[in-house]
């Protein structure tokens, strides 16, 4: 194989070192651990494990993300008339990378064979610079709103004092720490989806721009500390955080992917937030109030399906779920029962002899029925003609008409209260 056509020289690019930004090696294990991981797991102690972790699964060519100045220089020497080589020892991943970038099968070679006197570009020292800004980004630290959810018992008891508010703010850090593990983990796990999809492409793994390895490390830190955390404040709540762990891992892996019981497990998951609140504070949740976070969390759940599949593309199959378009009202009609017995719970609550001895004006406190049907109701509707974000919190906080409604609510709760 030459390295010139007529005077001009050829340009050779290394495929795993140069032209991939990710390490084609870790993409194809998590890509089998999404696939199987049973499988995979076995995979890794055979001989020969990556041909054995191939055949399970690999990741995907044309959504792999590519170095920008690897690729500009090669559109450059195409347009120059310069034949371009990609060099790499997986002659298949080689193929399917010409064809994405509209070369000929003559264009793919092994290590080193682009020929003497081509041109290469460089390896840079950091193929991948992780930025702190990136990580943040990855490890999403606006979705720890969501552990707020363990002041609700607190707040439910009107028992507010340093001694209750110092282990629930603990614990919250820890499910922060431990939802941030498992953030990495299902970004992992789910590289092809989120590469298909029209936002999550963006996120730092999907792109490219946060190295797999560093992820996989910070995932494991964030892990251990968020159980170290927890057990500092007992070991009651540290049971409840791994139960959490173990039943948001089991939903990375298998749960997401089966249709109704992935909206199950979300809605639990925020279920055992409040119950951890409970135990870090030791006031305890009523029946009444779990039930009412139950149905409250399942709609919402419901919610982000219902938004997914009302902005797919054409109409489309939800990537990576079990949800088609005649799903959608199916799922509707889901969340509707679901407000139904939230706000059913909400008013058995309101009209119990706990609430009674807190609330000084009940007719009031019962009126805040009002504004959380109507929010509850207002997502799904929002939901069904896609006019909300992928993201349900990031919707949520934007969302002025949304925030006034809760401010409503709010404002019915303080004044229910004995002055």
């Amino acid at each position: 194989m030459t390295a010139h056509h007529g005077k001009a020289p050829a340009l050779a690019v290394d495929v795993e070192s140069v032209l991939l930004q990710s390490d084609l090696r870790l993409e194809t294990l998590w890509a089998a651990l999404g696939r199987a991981p049973l499988a995979a797991l076995r995979a890794l102690a055979a001989p020969g494990r990556m041909q054995a972790l191939r055949r399970i699964a690999g990741p995907d060519p044309d959504l792999l993300p590519l170095r920008p100045d690897a690729v500009a220089r090669i559109e450059a020497a195409k347009a120059e008339g310069r034949p371009v080589f990609l060099e790499t020892a997986d002659r298949d991943m080689g193929l399917a990378l010409a064809r994405r970038l509209g070369l000929g099968e003559d264009a793919v070679t092994g290590p080193g064979n682009g020929s003497d006197g081509a041109d290469r570009i460089a390896a840079p020292r950091d193929p991948r610079p992780c930025r702190f800004a990136t990580l943040l980004a990855e490890l999403r630290p606006l979705q720890w709103a969501k552990n707020a959810l363990l002041f609700f018992p607190l707040l439910a008891a009107h028992a507010i004092s340093f001694e209750t508010v110092l282990p629930v703010m603990i614990a919250i850090v820890a499910f922060g720490a431990g939802a941030s593990s498992l953030y990495i983990l299902n970004d992992l796990l789910d590289l092809a989806a989120d590469r298909s999809h029209p936002e999550k492409r963006n996120r730092p793994l999907a792109a490219g721009t946060l190295p797999i390895g560093t992820a996989m490390w910070v995932g494991i830190g964030l892990l251990l500390s968020s159980l170290a955390l927890a057990g500092s404040v007992s070991a009651e709540v540290a049971g409840f955080l791994a139960v959490y762990l173990s039943l948001s891992l089991s939903y990375s892996l298998w749960l997401k992917h089966v249709k109704w019981l992935d909206l199950i497990a979300l809605a639990v998951m925020f279920l055992l937030r409040v119950l951890t609140g409970g135990a870090a504070a030791e006031t305890g949740v009523l029946p009444t109030l779990l039930v009412f976070v139950a149905a409250v969390f399942f709609t919402l759940a419901s919610v982000k399906r219902l938004t997914g599949l009302s902005r797919q593309p054409n109409r489309a199959h939800l990537p990576g779920r079990g949800y088609g378009q005649k799903d959608r009202m199916t799922i509707a009609a889901a969340a509707a029962l679901s407000i139904a017995l939230a706000l059913a719970a909400f008013l058995t609550y309101a009209s119990s002899p706990h609430a009674l001895a807190l609330y000084g004006r009940p007719a009031l406190f019962a009126a805040v029925a009002l504004p959380i049907g109507l929010w509850l109701g207002r997502m799904v509707w929002l939901s069904l003609r896609g006019r909300e974000d992928f993201d349900t919190l990031r919707f949520v906080t934007r969302d002025r008409a949304g925030l006034a409604i809760i401010g409503a609510g709010v404002a019915l709760t303080v004044l229910a209260i004995p002055g």
